[in-house]
């Protein structure tokens, strides 16, 4: 069903917008594929973006602001990182509008800064810890094969989300193999590493989704099941050989992850019967 962009962006005008309540609950009802071109619709003088109100509605719940209980702040925050993984996650599917690299450096720069995201991939709650770092992972993942001719900020980001560059003074394009191996680590052990808690089942789906994007064996819209088990064995045993403290307890939650994906659904056992 096509979306008349134009009148959302209207809406995004009307007198009641200025209320974060009222955007959280329209950024909550919008369908994914909508997004993209909301935050690529062009700006007209003396009016709000969308990508304006997603930044001051992210601005309002972020780590350090005060005036929102605990729950509001979580229902606000998840609203803006469900968006914002919606729009990293549709670059590696086959499907709807791809999101443009200016688009995608936009993201990392205003909604993926390290100054909000570090304290989101340690936050108590398991839901926003894997939407931020699958969103942090993702962008790292679509820009580490880019251009060699990388910003000094780019750079840093990357540093933060990957992890220490292969080779002194490169910027990671110089051994792409290594560094999407190191994003893959950072994200896999920054989610299943020290965590006391279950992943939420919706949420588990986000770090699936990312885990098969970063694995290469695909999004949700073209995941195989069999790559996806083939690319997660695989990472199992090279995790199995690191020398990092947590292996054993991330090894623990990959396996039981494996585990889940080899056991047959109730509709597949239902068949053999």
């Amino acid at each position: 069903m096509a979306v008349d962009i134009k009148a959302l962006s209207w809406l995004l005008q009307r007198p009641s917008m200025a209320e974060k309540d009222n955007i959280q609950k329209f950024m909550a009802s919008i369908p994914g594929e909508t997004l993209i071109p909301l935050m690529n619709a062009p700006k007209d003088p003396g009016k709000i973006t969308f990508s304006e109100h997603l930044s001051a509605l992210l601005r309002s719940c972020a780590p350090g602001t005060v005036g929102l209980g605990k729950d509001m702040r979580r229902s606000r925050l998840i609203v803006c990182l469900n968006a914002l993984h919606h729009i990293v996650k549709a670059t590696f599917l086959p499907c709807g509008d791809l999101p443009s690299s200016t688009l995608l450096s936009n993201v990392r720069a205003k909604f993926a800064s390290m100054e909000t995201m570090q304290e989101l991939w340690t936050d108590t709650d398991p839901a926003i810890r894997v939407a931020s770092r699958s969103i942090c992972a993702l962008l790292a993942r679509y820009f580490l094969p880019r251009s060699n001719r990388r910003s000094d900020s780019e750079i840093a980001w990357l540093g933060d989300v990957v992890g220490t560059r292969p080779n002194a003074g490169a910027d990671y394009s110089d051994d792409i193999v290594t560094a999407d191996r190191m994003n893959l680590k950072s994200f896999v052990y920054g989610v299943l590493s020290n965590q006391t808690d279950d992943i939420p089942p919706k949420h588990a789906i986000f770090f699936a989704e990312s885990l098969a994007i970063l694995m290469n064996a695909g999004g949700q819209a073209i995941l195989s099941r069999d790559i996806f088990e083939e690319q997660l064995a695989a990472l199992i045993q090279r995790t199995e050989n690191d020398d990092d403290q947590r292996r054993d307890e991330v090894v623990a939650k990959l396996r039981d992850i494996h585990q889940g994906i080899k056991r047959p659904s109730l509709q597949e056992r239902r068949h053999t019967v």
